[in-house]
């Protein structure tokens, strides 16, 4: 009888070691759904064959500067699902055998994570490469003529002298202003 109770005692520490490990060390949250820059994408493809062998290729996301991964998801009914890694490049695979329709469907939750890049104090260089004039000419999408334009412009008190300050403050009038 004490075997039983030793056994159960252990197979409980053991799950909660393993809910520790992942919560503090890794830094796994509690929740997902609630945590801001918690994102969930869901990649979903409807295949359909005769018998014939059948290999499905997509990029995978991984954990980066950018975002961590907090978990994946694969679901596939008729074929297998294998992930490969090289030269910083993740691969999702579905391959097997696929005799009519079937859903094959991959989800991962992951934070993105607040990065920056330094941007120099000041900036009074010249004009911009000839390779940026197509981006800065006006369209019909931006008329750089347009009276808001100008009066946002105006409003921002935007130097166009000063790149780095030009950037940093377009940056926080879209930060704030746009999507706070």
């Amino acid at each position: 009888m004490r075997a039983w109770i030793a056994v159960s005692v252990a197979l409980i520490a053991a799950g909660v070691a393993l809910f520790l490990y992942k919560v503090l060390v890794l830094g796994y949250p509690l929740t997902t759904a609630e945590q801001p820059g918690t994102w969930r994408v869901d990649f979903v493809v409807a295949v359909s064959g005769r018998g014939s062998r059948t290999v499905v290729d997509i990029p995978l996301p991984r954990t980066s500067g950018y975002q961590h991964l907090l978990s994946e998801e694969v679901k596939s009914e008729q074929m297998r699902f294998s992930i490969s890694e090289g030269d910083g490049d993740r691969r999702g695979r579905w391959s097997g055998r696929l005799d009519g329709s079937s859903s094959l469907t991959y989800e991962v939750t992951f934070n993105a994570l607040p990065f920056a890049r330094p941007t120099p104090p000041t900036d009074a260089g010249g004009k911009y490469p000839a390779s940026a004039n197509d981006a800065l000419a006006a369209s019909p999408g931006i008329e750089t003529s347009d009276p808001a334009v100008l009066e946002l412009s105006r409003e921002l008190m935007l130097d166009a002298k000063d790149k780095s300050a030009l950037a940093q403050q377009v940056y926080e009038f879209v930060a704030h202003e746009i999507c706070p």
